[in-house]
């Protein structure tokens, strides 16, 4: 059994009614129960320590900046609370002698865990938050997640899911049946399974946020905690005072976009891969000159076409195991995706070229893991556009023309089809209109297989008074790279403002009135270079 536990409807009203549904949340939980952190203690924080509780007289005290709190709210919102109809959220509060105000904090995923984050500031285990140590933070893992009633799916029927585009209607099919068996496995949970997603947590962090008696709370979302977050600004306007979105998933986009977009991304991050070998000299295919990383992949994936791609288990001389081109094609961009490890992925390509073993290239379970625990929040939270073969294969051709290097790799994709028969429907697209005058914050780096850099120019589009910030440089996130984008976020957060950049080698900020063109403006992956500022692995 999976607990579902980390990482990847929509309320447009205007302003009146926003106000109306701030104030009509009054009384949707019983008060805040205070509890004793050490013995709720984060899993990172078991798992780092190797602990179940946390022991004062071996650990030492925890800090009295850290707090931990339980809240019960309705299980359905359209429900009174009462005992029948009630979930725990659980969270953790950093709290500094006299805070300048209040951020509440979600590092995506989507359902990654988030206490933890709490508990590293108070005890000055990260320097995430360097510059915003006078902010109390308040870190809640989602509901279904963690330590917010977490339920159980059923590993095992998530693997009998397919993997990969459905070439026809018996393989679609079984995306289908696949699709609801696992779906059944965790409505075995009883009700939790069709109350999870971004609709009910915002309403959640608003609970919080009314418990806690702050008249309003700025938010610091990355990755999905964007789409979280901002659906929180839609749907409780007046609630928030600043909105800093780092790695932006953007709202309203239609599945070619999100698609075709993810397919330019890791395109990019390829040829991002091909300047990092020739940057760097201890590259196994440095002497081969520019492309030789490019020329590499081409000719692991002809080899895994034709059937002659194999990988050798530990201790054999001569390679038996046959890596599929699904296969192949996950273990050379999945070293991209989030802080990319490029010298992983030069070691993969130059065994499976040069010394004729792929063994690198065997897709890891956790790599589908990561599907497993993000589909029954992301089934919920976006509509299939065309839930038929037809339909997909509409978005495999529109992506053919952009991805000359037959990456196919999008995991929007691969999500969406193993929602392709969820019970719950996903909510209907919705852009950010009803809060264009809104001041957001976007944060993007231009080589970001995770959320494509043009997600966040689309949402900066649609919010004409928001400020875009583009961090010249690799990595999904950018609170955790140091220089002049990490900077941008900090002076936001602490003044609603947004100087221009100290370096434009590093970041462009795009102040309210200002737009980016992606055709022109996000830069050749050869001409920005590698180093801790340009969130390259090796350096940070």
């Amino acid at each position: 059994m999976l607990r579902l536990t980390s990482s990847f409807a929509l309320l447009v009203v205007g302003v009146s009614v926003l106000a109306q549904k701030t104030a009509s949340h009054e009384g949707y939980s019983t008060g805040i129960q205070w509890i004793d952190c050490t013995q709720n203690v984060p899993a990172p924080i078991q798992s780092a320590l190797n602990i179940t509780i946390w022991d004062n007289s071996t650990l030492g005290p925890l800090p009295p900046t850290l707090t931990c709190g339980r809240l019960d709210v309705p299980l359905d919102y359209d429900k009174p609370l009462s005992n029948s109809n009630k979930i725990t959220i659980a969270f953790s509060l950093y709290t500094p002698v006299t805070p300048v105000g209040t951020i509440f904090f979600n590092p995506g995923g989507p359902g990654d865990e988030a206490q933890s984050h709490a508990w590293n500031l108070a005890t000055n285990q990260s320097q995430i938050f360097a510059g915003l140590e006078d902010f109390q933070f308040m870190m809640m893992d989602t509901r279904g997640t963690w330590q917010s009633s977490p339920f159980n799916c059923s590993t095992a029927a998530f693997n009998e899911i397919p993997f990969g585009a459905p070439e026809d209607e018996a393989r679609f099919d079984k995306y289908r049946k696949t699709s609801r068996a696992y779906a059944n496995s965790c409505l075995v949970n009883g009700d939790e399974i069709k109350h999870i997603g971004t609709k009910v947590n915002v309403r959640d962090w608003e609970s919080v946020r009314i418990a806690l008696k702050k008249p309003k709370v700025s938010l610091l979302g990355v990755s999905y905690g964007t789409y979280y977050f901002a659906e929180y600004v839609q749907t409780f306007t007046k609630s928030i005072e600043r909105a800093a979105l780092d790695a932006v998933v953007v709202r309203g986009a239609t599945d070619v976009e999100y698609i075709t977009d993810e397919v330019r991304a890791v395109n990019r991050m390829l040829l991002r891969a091909d300047a990092y070998c020739q940057f760097n000299s201890s590259c196994p295919l440095h002497s081969q000159g520019k492309g030789s990383v490019i020329t590499a992949w081409r000719q692991v994936l002809a080899q895994a076409k034709n059937g002659t791609l194999f990988a050798c288990s530990e201790g054999e001389t001569t390679c038996s195991q046959k890596v599929s081109v699904g296969d192949a094609r996950l273990m050379v961009t999945t070293p991209l995706r989030g802080l990319p490890a490029y010298d992983l992925l030069m070691q993969m390509l130059s065994a499976a070229v040069l010394q004729n073993n792929a063994a690198g290239l065997v897709a890891p379970e956790e790599v589908k893991d990561i599907l497993e625990l993000i589909t029954p929040i992301y089934c919920v939270d976006d509509v299939i556009d065309d839930n038929s073969l037809a339909g997909w294969k509409a978005i495999e051709k529109a992506t053919v023309p952009l991805d000359p290097n037959d990456l196919q790799a999008s995991l929007v994709w691969q999500a969406k089809l193993d929602c392709s028969d969820w019970p719950v429907k996903g909510r209907p697209k919705v852009n950010l209109s009803s809060v264009a005058n809104f001041p957001f914050l976007w944060v993007t780096s231009d080589f970001d297989l995770n959320a494509p850099t043009e997600w966040a120019t689309l949402s900066h589009n649609q919010t004409p008074k928001s400020t875009l910030v583009v961090r010249h440089g690799d990595s999904h996130g950018t609170i955790f790279v140091p220089g002049p984008a990490r900077d941008a976020i900090v002076e936001y957060l602490r003044t609603g403002k947004v100087s221009s950049s100290s370096d434009e080698t590093l970041a462009t900020v795009y102040p309210p009135g200002m737009t980016r063109d992606d055709k022109t403006q996000i830069p050749d992956p050869y001409s920005i270079g590698f180093g801790a500022e340009q969130g390259d692995a090796n350096h940070m």
